[in-house]
């Protein structure tokens, strides 16, 4: 069986710390199918993508598949600007922001991840309030930025409250936070819950939120000239949504934690979230993060749901 490869450029700097469907079996694309690069990030929400890589089902689909890993969303979205891949697992900002700068992309489906806004070792802030004059880190203009916005909202604390330290290289975020050289900082997962292994604490999630800008960004290009393996794609990536709900976790967090360059600390404390089959983002979702793009004059208007979002490749 033919294996697409994994360029785990995170490995290093990280170590900080078959069912058929219901319907019937598909019918394979043409041998002439495109191959399909796929930009990732160390977190959950690309774990069904590497489940379908691990297992076969792309290939099972007619098509083959490159994912390519990257430390942070910058070099993500470089490379896709550059045309080095040609879907990116993302956001609803990064999508806005492409938008704006006259991409030709769309975000296609949802994605299952979550951020949580931790404190260093021994910090004194057990609550939220408590961080009012404390240093965070984040990645400007990013989703973590907008989540951790939210957060601190909870709570009544404006960016006036506090002191945001800029810091887009996710494993040095994470080391600067569990050395305390920053007082807090929003991870994402499975980071979060390796530093709270580490001695750092959880104030809270936008699980509890109901926050979730997490989507698939695509070309547009890409997907009219490549519609039916793009839908293949996703029929792979719904395979391995059913896959993880029905097995045993000691069946594939081997595989997950080799594949994407984990951390050994992962393996036993990785919470992972209760992945959905390929579904388009909600609308309300898509109109809080223009807004909130907008009102910091990061877009030039408040973009509409249908420029924003094409789902009609789903299956």
């Amino acid at each position: 069986m033919k294996t697409t490869k994994i360029i785990a450029a995170l490995l290093g700097l990280i170590l900080l710390t078959s069912a058929a469907f219901a319907g019937g079996t598909q019918e394979p694309l043409p041998s002439a199918a495109p191959e399909i690069s796929i930009g990732l990030l160390p977190d959950v929400d690309s774990i069904p993508f590497v489940i379908a890589d691990l297992k076969g089902y792309f290939e099972d689909e007619g098509i083959s598949v490159t994912l390519q890993q990257f430390k942070n969303p910058v070099d993500r979205d470089t490379a896709f600007q550059a045309g080095e891949t040609d879907a990116v697992i993302s956001d609803l900002l990064s999508a806005a922001l492409s938008i704006n700068g006259g991409l030709k992309v769309r975000a296609v489906s949802q994605t299952n991840g979550s951020y949580k806004l931790l404190t260093a070792p021994g910090s004194p802030a057990d609550t939220i309030v408590a961080l009012k004059g404390m240093r965070l880190g984040i990645s400007k203009n990013t989703i973590i930025e907008y989540a951790t916005d939210k957060m601190l909202r909870t709570a009544g604390l404006t960016d006036a409250d506090i002191r945001k330290e800029i810091i887009p290289q996710i494993p040095l975020r994470l080391e600067m936070l569990q050395s305390g050289k920053i007082d807090g900082a929003t991870l994402a997962e499975p980071l979060a819950t390796i530093s709270v292994t580490a001695g750092c604490s959880v104030l809270i999630s936008t699980d509890k939120l109901g926050i979730n800008p997490g989507i698939v960004l695509i070309g547009q290009d890409f997907m009219a000239e490549n519609r039916d393996a793009v839908t293949a794609m996703y029929r792979a990536y719904n395979r391995a949504v059913e896959y993880l709900a029905e097995r045993d976790r000691e069946d594939y967090i081997d595989g997950i934690i080799e594949a994407m360059g984990f951390p050994p600390a992962a393996r036993d404390v990785m919470e992972l979230p209760a992945y959905t089959k390929a579904q388009a983002p909600p609308a309300e979702e898509a109109a809080e993060v223009v807004s909130w793009l907008y009102g910091r004059g990061l877009i030039e208007k408040e973009f509409s749901y249908k420029e924003l979002v094409d789902s009609s490749c789903l299956p």
